[in-house]
């Protein structure tokens, strides 16, 4: 920077010293009406991350509660042809409780088909949170399938 830029800096910084002339420029500029501006988004931006917070929480507990009839079987070998409503209806035998369809939302392998990996698991949705607490307890047959 040379002598007559760095002079005219120094005399440009003195005049907005001047208290008069701040306020004109910010007046000119229209510095307030963009601060309070500026207020109000970054009120309005608060409120909505409290909103979203909130409905995050909310989010998780309804499908927490959407998953309460759900078990995950995890390590049952998976053939190509299987029927999962048959599988899930056959594993509950096997705790000794005795299922039909109608006691089953639906079930399905989760994840994608790979060759040589691990079975995918099992996701079965019950029809009623009680099937479900009978199976995974190995509890007795649900009182609608008892003979």
């Amino acid at each position: 920077m040379d002598a007559a830029t760095a002079e005219m800096k120094a005399k440009f910084l003195a005049f907005l010293q001047d208290e008069d002339i701040r306020k004109e420029v910010r007046k000119l500029f229209g510095v307030e009406e963009k601060e309070r501006e500026i207020a109000e988004l970054k009120s309005l931006v608060k409120t909505q991350e409290a909103q979203i917070v909130d409905q995050d929480k909310r989010l998780n507990e309804l499908e927490q509660y959407s998953r309460r009839n759900c078990l995950s079987y995890t390590g049952i070998p998976e053939e190509s042809a299987e029927n999962p409503v048959q599988l899930a209806i056959d594993l509950a035998k096997t705790v000794g409780v005795k299922l039909d369809r109608t006691d089953l939302d639906r079930a399905h392998r989760v994840g994608r088909v790979g060759q040589g990996q691990k079975p995918r698991p099992l996701l079965v949705k019950y029809a009623h949170w009680r099937i479900q607490t009978c199976v995974l307890g190995g509890g007795p047959t649900p009182a609608s399938n008892q003979t």
